[in-house]
C-alpha cells in the first residue's frame, strides 16, 4: 500500500477524497508532497488551496455556487435593462428606435440572452444561432425582427 492524501483534492480535473491510496490516482506522481498523510507533519505546510493547482472539493464547491449565483444575477440585470430599454424606446418622443441602433447598444452576453429569450418554445429548425460575432448575432435578430412567421 502506498501513500494516501491527507485531505480532500482535486488532480488533474478529478476530486479525490482524503484517504484515497497514491495507487488509485491518476497523476499521483504530480501531487505536491503536503497533500499526503505523514509527510506534511512540519510547520510550513500550504492549506490545499495554496498548493499549485489544487483545491479542496469544499473549496470547488463554494466557487461553483458563487458562479451559479453570478450568473442569474447577471441574466437578471440583463433581461431587466432589455426590457427598460424597450419600452424607453418604445416612448421616446423621437418614435422607436430603429433595430439596429438598438441591438449595437447591446454587448455580446445581451445579444445572446435575446436570443436565448427568443429561441424559448421554438421547434429547432427555427431557432436564432448564437455563433459569431457581434455583427452576426445582430443579423440574426434584424433577420428574426424581419420574419413575420416568427414566434
Amino acid at each position: 500500500m502506498g501513500r494516501k492524501l491527507n485531505t480532500t483534492t482535486l488532480i488533474e480535473g478529478v476530486v479525490y477524497e482524503a484517504g484515497t491510496d497514491e495507487a488509485d490516482i491518476v497523476g499521483a506522481d504530480t501531487v505536491s508532497a503536503g497533500v499526503w498523510a505523514g509527510e506534511s507533519d512540519h510547520v510550513d505546510v500550504p492549506k490545499v488551496s495554496e498548493v499549485s493547482g489544487m483545491m479542496s472539493s469544499a473549496e470547488v464547491a463554494a466557487l461553483r455556487e458563487r458562479y451559479d449565483t453570478d450568473l442569474a444575477e447577471r441574466d437578471e440585470t440583463i433581461a431587466a435593462l432589455t426590457a427598460e430599454l424597450k419600452r424607453l424606446t418604445a416612448s421616446s418622443p423621437d418614435g422607436p428606435v430603429a433595430a439596429a441602433d438598438y441591438y449595437s447598444a447591446l454587448d455580446i452576453d445581451a445579444l445572446k440572452a435575446e436570443i436565448d429569450r427568443r429561441n424559448e418554445g421554438r421547434d429547432d429548425a427555427d431557432r436564432i444561432g448564437k455563433r459569431g460575432s457581434v455583427e452576426t448575432l445582430i443579423a440574426a435578430l434584424e433577420a428574426d425582427d424581419a420574419n413575420p412567421s416568427k414566434d
